[in-house]
C-alpha cells in the first residue's frame, strides 16, 4: 500500500513538473516575442542574461537537452561572437554569445546530425554527432584573409526607384546575422509563419525555400515553388514559381514565374514572367506579360501589356493603356494644329505608337467671342504606305468661355483620321478628315453669349434635356515635332 502511494506521488510530481515546464516555456515565448523579435534583427546576447527560448514554433525545447559548445578563432583562440550554428534537415539554428558559447535544440527522433558552423569572414566547418549527449563541443574557425562578403543579389540597376528599393532591401538583410553568415539554402515542403522568426522555419526563414507557405502577418523566405499566401505581406529573396498572393502586398527580389497579386502593392526587383496585379502600385524591374493596377504601374522594361491609371517605363515593347502612359523610349510628339472652325490647338502625345495619350489646349474666336478648350484623349498609329503612317485620334475637351464664368460642362469631342508624312526624324506633317461633336448646356449663361451659334452649321442637331447636341464633318492639319 505504501509502495502504491509512493508511485502515485511520483506520478503526480512528474505531471506537475511537466505542467510547470509548459508554463515556463509559454512565459519565455512571450518575453522573447516582446523583447527581441519585433526588432527582426538577430544579435548575440551576453551569456549571463536571462536566456529564454528563442522565438519560433519549436516545442522540442521542452523535452530535449540542448547541444552545447564553444566556438573560437583558430588564429588566436578568442571566442567568436555571432557565429551561426545550425542543422539543415530540421532547419534549426542559433547564434554564439559574447563568450562564444551556444545552445542548439535539435528535437526528438533522429539521433545522427550534421552540425554546421558559419561566420562571415571565416571558413565554414561542420561535425557529426551520433547522439545528443551533454558533452560540450569546442570548435575552431579559421579566419579568411580576403573574405567574400554577402551582397545584394541585384547589383546592376538603371533607375532611381530600383536603386532606392535595392538599397533598402540590402539594409534590411544586413540586420539578420544568419543571412550574413550562412551560404546554404534550406528547403521546406510546408511552412506556417506569424512574423519573421515565429515560424516552422524557426530562425532561418530568410534562408529557406518553401514549396507552400502560409504567412499570417509577415512572412520571409528564400523563395517559393508553388504557393506563397500572406494574410498581410510576403517577402522573398529568391525566385517565386506559381502564385504569390497577399492582402496588402508582395516583395520579390528575383524572378517571378507565374502571378504576383497584392491587395495594395507588388514589388519585384528582377523580372516578372506572367501577371502582376494590385490595386494601387506595381513595380517590376522588367516583365513579360501583364502589369495591371488601378493606380500606378512602373518598370524598367516590359514586353506585354500595362493597364493602369498611370504607366511609367524606360523601355516598352508592348502597349501601355491608361490615363497617362510614359515610356522613355516611346512615342513623344508635340503638335500644333488647326481645324475647319479655326480652332488653333497645341497638344502633346506620349506613350507608344500602338497606344498613346493626348493632352491638348486650344483657342478660337466665334461671333466676336473668345473660346478656349482644354482636354485629353488617346490615339494609335499604324504603317500606311511607304514612309506614311495612318493615325486615329479621339479627344474630349471642355469649352471655356472667356469673359464668363465656367458654370457647367460644355463638351467638345473630335475623332480624327490623319495621314502623317515625316519630313525628317523629328518633324512630320499631317492632315485628314474629322467628325466633331458638341454637347452644350443651354442653362449656362455662356450659352447665349458664346455657344448658341457654335458651330454655324452641322449635319446633326438635337436637344436632350438641358443640352443641345450638334455634330459636323470637318478636317484638321498641322505639324508634329519632338
Amino acid at each position: 500500500m505504501a509502495k502504491k502511494r509512493n508511485n502515485m506521488l511520483i506520478n503526480l510530481g512528474s505531471a506537475l513538473k511537466l505542467l510547470l515546464s509548459k508554463r515556463l516555456y509559454m512565459l519565455g515565448f512571450l518575453v522573447s516575442f516582446f523583447s527581441s523579435h519585433f526588432l527582426l534583427a538577430q544579435t548575440p546576447i551576453a551569456k549571463k542574461q536571462l536566456n529564454w527560448p528563442k522565438l519560433g514554433l519549436d516545442s522540442s525545447r521542452m523535452f530535449t537537452q540542448p547541444l552545447q559548445g564553444m566556438v573560437y578563432s583558430l588564429q588566436n583562440a578568442e571566442p567568436i561572437i555571432g557565429a551561426s550554428v545550425y542543422e539543415k534537415e530540421h532547419r534549426k539554428a542559433t547564434l554564439t554569445l559574447v563568450d562564444g558559447s551556444f545552445e542548439l535544440y535539435l528535437g526528438l527522433g533522429k539521433r545522427n546530425h550534421q552540425i554546421f558552423i558559419s561566420k562571415q569572414g571565416y571558413a565554414d566547418t561542420s561535425f557529426f554527432i551520433a547522439n545528443q549527449t551533454q558533452v560540450e563541443h569546442r570548435l575552431f574557425l579559421r579566419k579568411i584573409d580576403n573574405p567574400t562578403l554577402q551582397a545584394n543579389p541585384m547589383d546592376s540597376g538603371s533607375t532611381q526607384t530600383y536603386n532606392l528599393l535595392r538599397e533598402n532591401m540590402y539594409n534590411w538583410h544586413a540586420k539578420n546575422e544568419h543571412y550574413n553568415n550562412i551560404k546554404d539554402t534550406f528547403h521546406a515542403v510546408y511552412v506556417f509563419s506569424l512574423l519573421p522568426g515565429i515560424s516552422t522555419n524557426h530562425q532561418v526563414d530568410l534562408l529557406t525555400r518553401n514549396e507552400v507557405a502560409i504567412n499570417f502577418l509577415l512572412g520571409q523566405s528564400m523563395g517559393a515553388n508553388k504557393l506563397e499566401m500572406g494574410i498581410l505581406f510576403n517577402q522573398t529573396l529568391g525566385e517565386v514559381k506559381g502564385l504569390q498572393i497577399a492582402a496588402l502586398g508582395n516583395l520579390a527580389e528575383k524572378d517571378v514565374f507565374g502571378s504576383q497579386i497584392g491587395g495594395l502593392a507588388n514589388i519585384n526587383l528582377n523580372r516578372t514572367h506572367g501577371l502582376q496585379a494590385a490595386s494601387l502600385y506595381n513595380y517590376s524591374h522588367s516583365f513579360n506579360g501583364v502589369q495591371a493596377s488601378v493606380g500606378l504601374n512602373q518598370c524598367h522594361a516590359f514586353n506585354g501589356l500595362q493597364i493602369g491609371l498611370i504607366n511609367i517605363s524606360d523601355s516598352a515593347y508592348g502597349m501601355p493603356i491608361g490615363l497617362l502612359s510614359y515610356a522613355k523610349d516611346g512615342y513623344h510628339k508635340k503638335e500644333i494644329g488647326l481645324d475647319e472652325r479655326a480652332i488653333l490647338s497645341y497638344s502633346y502625345r506620349t506613350g507608344k505608337e500602338l497606344f498613346y495619350n493626348i493632352f491638348q489646349v486650344g483657342f478660337t474666336k466665334h461671333s466676336g467671342r473668345s473660346i478656349g478648350l482644354i482636354g485629353m484623349g488617346f490615339g494609335t498609329l499604324s504603317p500606311f504606305e511607304g514612309k506614311m503612317k495612318l493615325g486615329f485620334d479621339c479627344t474630349f475637351s471642355q469649352l471655356i468661355p472667356f469673359g464668363s464664368k465656367l458654370n457647367s460642362l460644355n463638351w467638345f469631342g473630335k475623332l480624327l483620321v490623319s495621314f502623317i508624312y515625316p519630313i525628317n526624324s523629328k518633324v512630320e506633317v499631317f492632315a485628314g478628315p474629322a467628325i466633331s461633336v458638341t454637347a452644350l448646356n443651354r442653362s449656362d449663361p455662356a450659352y447665349s453669349t458664346h455657344f448658341r451659334t457654335f458651330p454655324l452649321s452641322s449635319f446633326y442637331s438635337s436637344v436632350d434635356g438641358d443640352y443641345t447636341i450638334k455634330s459636323w464633318i470637318g478636317a484638321r492639319l498641322g505639324v508634329r515635332f519632338q
